[in-house]
């Protein structure tokens, strides 16, 4: 092999020897890894040393490094014979390496070293330098970096002094430093030419920043074993050794190429269980493409059958949810690893086990082959789910039946059918929220508790009526469920569905014999009053017409709506209705008598709100319903003052088209002028100057509009004020407009008045 050098300086340090007058001298990094044995002497464990050796010329001197030396650091000393201290690298091989060149024996010195180190070398016929540094309690870090080029030379100094030699060469690639901390791991992985191995040491206690040659010449603590078997934890770091041969291997396992896997298994670069970027293994990718003679021989060949992905996903966990094959394979697959011992219990990143993802998946056959392997039945996962909340809990799909059994089959093995999750909801729970009349039925059949409460006292009719599920509504109070049971909230099933507009629901409830179509919630607020906020007009008549029966059989004929129950801020439904544009629930609520104009306690009328939300048509319809235009709240706003503050420009002129006052005040004298300025409604202030409203009005600590606009910097509206002779003079708290200016171009306008 040519051998590239390179010159480094080696700076002389107060250490004075043999070449301390030198102020540099060309060196060349050597180390020495050599062993003497004859060609037929078998093959045994033994010791060995390295050394660091300077060559000033053609004499080679040894200097012993410390960790935190670096090659500019050293002192030059001449050695005279060698020196064999301390045991710094032992290497046991099974096999007869070939012999490389040989050259004559150099002096030699241990390095007296703090670090420790365990490692293990394995014979492949390459050689790259790598290093990653490694935080503690962490995954090793991408960080790999290469020596700059220069000749090295590895010997073997054995007990009677022969030496082999082999030298290799370094190729600059990345940056040759090393930022390290204590408490860090340097993993320095190598592989050398002829057979001779990888070594691949895990180095603790550095810190600082040290050159990747300093690494390699740290002490080594090097056993060769059976790293292809990948039991010693390096498996990612000789998978990133040989990142082509691993991507090799994974898409074979991805394509189904048995001949391909033969043919890398006989490799010694191949690691079974190299990983991708998501952490997978040759395994994980052959069982999640369904490729059943992949995963019988990569098993066969001591694959980890439990091996985890990024996701802490097992392989059993892949068989089961990867992929678009036939459950047919996923079954075959599963029997496979379960024969080799995977862990029927295993749990990945969200508590799940394989039991979890066959029920969530409806493969009946896979959840008995599980079950059978002793798989925990009411084993839970990050939300408290078991594998009977999963299966309870799948929507309903061509799979309805596939579901069903697979509910009988975990009930067979004993699971809890009432167990809770988290949020405290049975699998019962779940079943009625997605509407499964068949399991909901199941379940009841097996025992499971009716009137079970979850979180805010949700019982299960609760939730099949906030979702619209009147067959298992029936089902539930054929049951036994109580159709007026209150949640936490103060809500009904009754109330739920009437909020969300569930019309078949509430059909379905007001037929209960019991049903309290007046129960008062919280505020006393009825089913009707949150209907009325949803609009769903089916609902609002289903509700109407029934509570008018009740209020008849209560009072006797000639009732309206307004013998309703108050609520605590005296809000009707008509209140709801206006306030969230219902047109069609306001009709609705006046042909059945109620009172148009009711006030809250703040003097809202449904007109007055309509206007807050800038609810034109609403609005119109009100008044033609008899809605008092006046109506105030017992702030003194109008209507008009409401529209103003909400910008709209045909709300505004409808109302002063209706002959409202554009200058009429509230009981702090702000007019609608003052609030058309603070929302910087250009429109609005044209109509209301062409209606003559009051441009200097003023509140009473005597704000103007032009105050407003002065401070807000609305120049626009300054403008439009000024030309409709607004007075500038004027003072707020003893300032005038050009005082409260914020902006220099306001001032310029303000000026110019």
């Amino acid at each position: 092999m040519t051998a590239t050098t390179t010159d480094m300086p080696a700076t002389i340090s107060p250490h004075r020897g043999l070449m301390s007058r030198l102020s540099s001298v060309s060196l060349k990094q050597r180390f020495k890894f050599s062993q003497r044995r004859s060609r037929k002497e078998p093959l045994k464990e033994e010791t060995v040393f390295i050394s660091n050796i300077i060559t000033f010329g053609d004499n080679p001197h040894v200097i012993p490094l410390t960790a935190h030396q670096t090659p500019a650091d050293v002192v030059v000393e001449a050695v005279s014979e060698p020196i064999v201290q301390h045991p710094v690298m032992s290497v046991t091989r099974t096999a007869p390496p070939p012999l490389p060149t040989l050259s004559p024996e150099a002096p030699v010195a241990s390095i007296a070293s703090p670090l420790s180190v365990v490692e293990s070398i394995s014979p492949i016929p390459a050689y790259t330098p790598r290093v990653e540094a490694l935080r503690s309690g962490t995954t090793p870090a991408q960080t790999h970096l290469s020596l700059p080029s220069y000749e090295e030379s590895f010997s073997a100094h054995s007990v009677n002094g022969i030496t082999y030699v082999v030298n290799a060469n370094y190729l600059p690639q990345r940056p040759d430093e090393l930022a390290v901390h204590t408490g860090d791991h340097v993993i320095l992985e190598q592989e050398f030419h002829d057979g001779w191995g990888r070594c691949h040491s895990v180095v603790t206690g550095l810190s600082g920043v040290l050159p990747l040659a300093l690494l390699v010449r740290l002490e080594s603590k090097i056993t060769h074993s059976d790293i292809s078997a990948q039991r010693n934890n390096n498996v990612a770091n000789i998978a990133l050794l040989h990142p082509h041969v691993a991507k090799d291997f994974h898409e074979a396992a991805e394509r189904g190429d048995l001949n391909k896997i033969l043919s890398l298994l006989e490799s010694s670069l191949t690691v079974i269980d190299a990983r991708d970027d998501g952490q997978r293994t040759p395994l994980i990718k052959a069982v999640s493409y369904g490729h059943v003679h992949i995963v019988k021989k990569l098993l066969e060949s001591e694959a980890l059958v439990n091996a985890r992905c990024g996701g802490q996903h097992t392989p059993l966990h892949f068989a089961i949810t990867s992929g678009e094959h036939s459950e047919a394979i996923r079954t075959e697959i599963v029997t496979l690893l379960l024969q080799y011992g995977a862990n029927v219990n295993a749990k990945d990143g969200h508590r799940q086990t394989p039991l979890h993802c066959a029920s969530r998946f409806g493969y009946t056959n896979i959840l008995e082959s599980l079950l059978a392997e002793a798989a925990d039945v009411d084993a839970k996962d990050e939300n408290g789910w078991t594998a009977l909340h999963h299966a309870s809990a799948q929507p309903r799909d061509d799979r309805q039946d596939n579901r069903f059994a697979l509910i009988d089959v975990l009930l067979q093995y004993g699971a809890n059918i009432d167990a809770r999750a988290n949020d405290q909801m049975t699998p019962l729970h779940l079943a009625a929220k997605i509407g499964s009349e068949r399991v909901v039925k199941l379940l009841l059949d097996k025992g499971a508790s009716v009137l079970a409460r979850a979180g805010d006292l949700i019982t299960p009719l609760h939730l099949a009526a906030s979702h619209g599920h009147a067959k298992v509504i029936n089902v539930l109070a054929d049951e036994g469920a109580l159709v007026n049971a209150w949640t936490n909230s103060k809500k009904t099933s009754l109330m739920m569905a009437s909020q969300l507009g569930k019309a078949s629901a509430v059909k379905t409830l007001l037929l209960k014999p019991g049903i309290d179509v007046l129960a008062q919630g919280e505020n006393g607020l009825t089913a009707l009053h949150f209907a009325c906020q949803n609009g769903n007009m089916e609902v609002i008549s289903l509700l109407t017409r029934e509570i008018m029966k009740e209020l008849t059989r209560k009072h006797g004929s000639h009732v309206t709506l307004n013998e309703l129950p108050k609520t605590a801020p005296s809000w009707t439904p008509i209140h709801y209705a206006a306030l969230n544009g219902h047109i069609k629930a306001i009709e609705c609520l006046a042909s059945n008598g109620i009172d148009i104009n009711a006030t809250t306690e703040q003097g809202w009328t449904p007109f007055l709100l309509a206007c807050s939300e800038g609810e034109t048509e609403v609005a119109v319809e009100l008044l033609r319903l008899g809605a008092e235009k006046a109506a105030r709240t017992k702030g003194g706003w109008s209507a008009l003052h409401l529209a103003c503050i909400t910008r709209n420009k045909k709300l505004i002129n409808t109302l002063l088209d209706l002959g409202m006052d554009p200058s009429e005040p509230t009981l702090g004298l702000l007019t609608p002028l003052h609030l058309v300025a603070e929302s910087t409604s250009v429109e609005g202030a044209n109509a209301l100057i062409a209606k003559g409203a009051e441009v200097n009005s003023q509140t009473i600590t005597g704000l103007t509009p032009l105050h407003i606009a002065s401070m807000r910097g609305f120049n626009t509206i300054l403008q439009l004020l000024s030309n409709s002779g607004a007075d500038p003079e004027l003072k707020y708290k003893n300032k005038t407009a050009r005082d409260l200016a914020t902006k220099e171009s306001t001032r310029a306008v303000l000026y110019r008045m």
